[in-house]
């Protein structure tokens, strides 16, 4: 019974933070990285760490669940980076697209 609490509480984190996400790309792509593009490379660089930020951390949260002892059960945790790694390859994405 418990194991279902704890399954049902990530759900919810994961829901929230995909959704958290979904609003500030379109706040980023609106309002944020289009003022940084008027100053040069500036949303480039920003989208670029959002995206290895997120990358480093799939990593190893990927090295630690394969090769640490303590960590093969916990490999519902993948998601949360993950889903990070994917935002910031959104940002880079839009933020390549922008011609300024």
């Amino acid at each position: 019974m418990e194991n279902k609490k704890k399954l049902s509480k990530f759900s919810k984190a994961v829901i929230v933070e995909i959704m958290v996400l979904c609003v500030l790309t379109v706040v980023l792509r609106i309002w944020v990285l289009p003022y940084l593009a008027h100053g040069g490379m500036l949303h480039v660089a920003l989208s670029t760490h959002v995206f290895m930020i997120g990358l480093t951390a799939t990593a190893f949260t990927l090295f630690a669940v394969f090769f640490k002892r303590g960590w093969r059960g916990h490999k519902k945790y993948i998601l949360i980076p993950g889903i990070f790694t994917v935002f910031g390859y959104i940002l880079l994405a839009l933020a390549n697209e922008m011609n300024f």
